[in-house]
């Protein structure tokens, strides 16, 4: 956390969500990493987001995930700079959940597509579970890979239904990954 906590501290405040989005959703990941040095985009595939720019709705969830991005970030400095005044994270940062409820500033999505589990059976299916292993840095897991099972839903239930998969590892390192945007993950549902 150190290491990010100069660079970050200094950092102007994310655009607003009125900002021009990304024609792609390639730009839209080349963006976000420039701009979020709290959100870790390095091994995102960005080929399978790239696949969604073709349909019709693709403009509207680059929106969103731009959105749901720049929320991701704002939670992640919000509970950075809780730590720096050298007070505990209050119940508003104990997720992205309870931030985005709170009204917190930066908060630009609604409370309504963020799942921050699976449901059971995708947990505990050995082959939903491992669609949904990305690689992490080994300061958040020693086997560099961990599961990403909390989402937010671009688009609630018609496919392709794209999610964007991060972990929150802000109580660790103060970093949060993305590890998947693209058309929803296999489930008992989808296969």
């Amino acid at each position: 956390l150190a290491d990010v906590a100069p660079a970050v501290a200094s950092a102007p405040p994310p655009a607003a969500s009125a900002d021009r989005v990304p024609g792609s959703f390639e730009a839209l990941v080349a963006e976000i990493a420039a701009r979020h040095p709290l959100l870790v985009l390095d091994d995102l595939d960005a080929s399978v987001a790239a696949a969604l720019d073709p349909h019709p709705k693709a403009a509207s969830w680059r929106r969103k995930a731009r959105d749901a991005l720049t929320t991701l970030d704002a939670y992640a400095r919000a509970k950075q700079r809780a730590r720096r005044a050298g007070t505990p994270p209050g119940p508003h940062l104990s997720d992205l959940l309870a931030f985005v409820r709170s009204g917190a500033p930066g908060a630009l999505i609604s409370a309504n597509i963020i799942a921050l589990a699976e449901s059971d059976r995708v947990e505990h299916q050995e082959k939903f579970r491992q669609a949904r292993m990305f690689p992490v840095r080994p300061a958040t897991h020693p086997s560099g890979r961990a599961c990403f099972t909390a989402h937010i839903k671009l688009e609630r239930c018609k496919p392709p239904a794209p999610r964007l998969h991060f972990f929150d590892d802000t109580d660790n390192t103060g970093l949060i990954y993305i590890g998947y945007l693209g058309p929803h993950l296999a489930t008992g549902r989808t296969n």
